[in-house]
């Protein structure tokens, strides 16, 4: 009935072409229907933009951390870089064997606490091995890795955000960033 309501409500946007205001707490609603989202707390504006934008570049870490299923990664300071909380999406973290080239700059051993299997994707939840900070990588298709059992989580820093100890967004990788065990 939702994905029915929301087609509809689209199509009825579309055909008269004027500015609407959709008041929703369902992010799946806000990023399939706006043109614009806003992402509020405590009545607070905390960004306003494009839905790509809010994803792939979120204002402060309470954005990063409301916005996608699961949620940005976010990595206190000092993990992968020294100055910055790093926010990474599960779907810029390949996963390869232990011991194989990592896929990008940054990389870190994990073991696997469990996996979610959903048919196209399967979200893998991992500890790193430094550190002991949890995360989860989004892997295409059926993912055979099995709790306990290790792996090589590389980062796409390229795709990271940056946010200060503040919480707010400083910027995107700049930099190659030499392997980290």
């Amino acid at each position: 009935m939702r994905v029915e309501m929301r087609s509809e409500i689209i199509r009825l946007h579309n055909r008269l072409g004027s500015t609407m205001i959709y008041v929703t707490h369902d992010q799946t609603e806000a990023m399939t229907m706006g043109e614009r989202i806003v992402v509020m707390e405590g009545g607070r504006i905390r960004q306003a933009a494009p839905p790509l934008e809010v994803y792939s570049r979120p204002a402060d870490t309470f954005v990063a951390g409301f916005i996608g299923t699961p949620p940005m990664n976010l990595f206190p300071a000092g993990f992968i870089k020294d100055d910055a909380v790093v926010g990474v999406r599960p779907e810029h973290i390949a996963l390869s064997p232990c011991g194989a080239a990592p896929l990008h700059d940054v990389s870190v051993e994990a073991v696997v606490d469990f996996t979610e299997s959903l048919g196209s994707e399967t979200l893998v939840h991992l500890r790193a091995e430094r550190g002991a900070f949890a995360f989860v990588a989004r892997a295409e298709g059926f993912s055979p890795l099995r709790h306990g059992e290790k792996t090589l989580a590389s980062f796409d820093m390229a795709k990271a955000s940056f946010f200060g100890l503040d919480g707010c967004r400083t910027g995107t990788f700049k930099t190659k960033t030499k392997h980290k065990e």
